[in-house]
């Protein structure tokens, strides 16, 4: 686990160098491996890497999904571009944000926030009763 959180988070100083303790404290991602180890859930968690990535598996093609979509594409090493995921999802808001890796809810809490916010705000304004 902590090697996927070493490889996946924007922890990365001026010279490439990776230090897992630039973007967590240790208290963080303990509690991180206890979740996972005391709920017994570390299985579950990788279902979803072992059905895509292990060999034989096919990924069906997906219909696409019209829910409005905001996208919020974090400094990590699995950055999807745009254009894959364009004709799959109604995208309503793409970003890009330069800080922050794969967890932003704790490298770039923030931003993660920011964008939720600028995401849902057109959306509420529009669903407000006019008169």
């Amino acid at each position: 686990i902590t090697e996927k959180w070493w490889r996946w988070s924007d922890c990365a100083d001026a010279m490439g160098q990776r230090d897992l303790w630039r973007s967590y404290t240790r208290d963080e991602v303990l509690t991180n491996l206890m979740i996972y180890w005391s709920t017994q859930t570390i299985g579950s968690s990788m279902r979803m890497y072992y059905e895509t990535f292990s060999a034989g598996s096919t990924i069906a093609q997906p219909p696409p999904i019209t829910v409005p979509t905001g996208v919020a594409v974090f400094n990590e090493i699995n950055r999807p571009p745009r254009r894959l995921a364009e004709p799959y999802y109604d995208i309503r808001r793409w970003s890009v944000v330069d800080q922050g890796g794969h967890f932003p809810a704790l490298e770039n809490p923030d931003a993660l926030v920011y964008e939720l916010r600028e995401f849902f705000r057109p959306l509420r304004q529009a669903r407000r009763p006019h008169g």
